[in-house]
């Protein structure tokens, strides 16, 4: 299989082995809670505010009046602390009319004791004719409700910048050989050098070891010091990317 077929069906075709980050033990630092000025917080059991802040006022323009589907769900981390599958039994999911005028915006699960990591904000209207409608997306925007939730969505992030990197990566080769670093160094400007597999960049950069053959990895460090990683050897692909761990990367 040619590097390039390998990368284009990462986790399908390879092996995925799940491997356990190592996780810092001095006091984490917080992440933001708010996205472009959007929060949502808990308000009880089942319940989530969401609120466009001052500073959203602009984007709520996009919103009021329109359908906004509202959908928020927990962190599952039984598993693995970077093996964050959100918890589709317990999610919330409503449609409503957004409001006029911008105001905070409460939903809630009856009978519902979850309480909610993350919410998906989608706003649209429907367009066209009565019998050739299509649901035109104004607004899509995750928020987190919780620190576990900011981490999976940061760490998320983190995973797609890697799966893309090496995608490219892996289109830069030839036959079956990984380029070596020099040869994508210009073309993903934030990657840097790893002297070996196991090595770490600094939060931020976008790591690379290549041995120009068939061992390739890619890493990153999240803002919390958790380090993720693709590396494909040969046949075997290892990763703690939730992506490709779980085969998903909506």
């Amino acid at each position: 299989m040619s590097v390039g077929a390998q990368c284009a069906v990462v986790g399908a075709t390879v092996t995925a082995v799940l491997a356990l980050p190592a996780v810092a033990h001095a006091q984490e630092p917080t992440l933001p809670l708010t996205v472009r000025g959007v929060t949502a917080q808990s308000t009880g059991p089942g319940a989530v505010q969401v609120t466009f802040t001052r500073s959203a006022a602009r984007l709520y323009r996009r919103v009021a009046g329109a359908s906004l589907i509202i959908r928020c769900e927990r962190v599952d981390e039984r598993t693995a602390p970077l093996l964050l599958r959100e918890d589709r039994a317990s999610e919330l999911v409503q449609t409503i009319t957004a409001p006029a005028r911008r105001r905070p915006i409460r939903v809630r699960k009856r009978g519902s004791s979850a309480r909610f990591d993350v919410c998906r904000l989608v706003a649209g209207r429907l367009r066209g004719r009565r019998n050739d409608q299509r649901f035109v997306t104004a607004l899509s925007l995750f928020v987190p409700v919780t620190q576990t939730g900011a981490e999976f969505l940061h760490e998320r992030s983190l995973g797609d910048r890697l799966v893309a990197a090496l995608d490219v990566i892996a289109g830069l080769g030839s036959g079956e050989r990984y380029p070596a670093f020099a040869a994508v160094a210009d073309v993903i400007p934030e990657l840097v050098e790893l002297a070996a597999a196991d090595a770490t960049p600094a939060p931020g950069k976008l790591g690379l070891y290549s041995d120009g053959a068939q061992h390739v990895t890619v890493v990153a460090a999240s803002l919390l010091g958790r380090r993720l990683f693709i590396d494909v050897n040969g046949e075997v692909l290892t990763s703690n990317v939730p992506e490709v761990v779980a085969g998903r990367g909506d």
